[in-house]
């Protein structure tokens, strides 16, 4: 599930200025160590919040936990919140 949102979000689309194969592989390798953090320190966050606690933008989050979840260090799971639905990450066990 992780994969298919991080695909979805970070993807090229035509006319899109995002565009994960600009990034230095060391730098998601990077940003990956401060989701991991943020989410062992604060557990389950939605990306709002992973955002906030690490002050990186959304592709290099979407990027980091591309990284993460290839690595099976991290879960995703969908929520409702009202009536959005919110994707929330949490380190696996």
């Amino acid at each position: 599930m992780v994969l298919i949102y991080v695909y979805r979000h970070i993807c090229p689309i035509a006319g899109s200025s995002l565009n994960i194969f600009n990034m230095d592989i060391s730098l998601i390798g990077a940003n990956a160590g401060s989701v991991w953090n943020a989410l062992h320190e604060n557990g389950e966050l939605d990306l709002t919040k992973l955002k906030k606690e690490t002050k990186l933008s959304e592709t290099e989050i979407l990027a980091a936990i591309g990284w993460l979840a290839r690595e099976g260090k991290i879960l995703s799971v969908e929520t409702k919140k009202g009536r959005r639905t919110v994707e929330l990450f949490s380190l696996a066990d």
